[in-house]
């Protein structure tokens, strides 16, 4: 498995900062491959870095724990 994400945003209320609501400062790129991976697919649903742990334990075959906080999508 490969993710590639950035880990932090900014730029949107004032330039140089953040820590604001703007969707600038709340957004940032996340990728994901695997071999179950359906090429070029996209998510119809946001999603949030605390997702990453959920994707990596989901490719590994593990069971995502019920009392994960998981925000975007559910794998299962």
């Amino acid at each position: 498995m490969v993710i590639i994400c950035s880990g932090h945003a900014g730029g949107g209320e004032v330039i140089n900062k953040h820590g604001s609501g703007h969707p600038k400062n709340m957004t940032i790129f996340w990728g994901c491959y695997n071999p179950i991976t359906i090429l070029n697919s996209k998510l119809n649903k946001q999603i949030n870095i605390k997702d990453t742990a959920a994707a990596i334990t989901y490719s590994l075959g593990l069971k995502i724990p019920d009392t994960w906080d998981i925000i975007g999508v559910r794998l299962e």
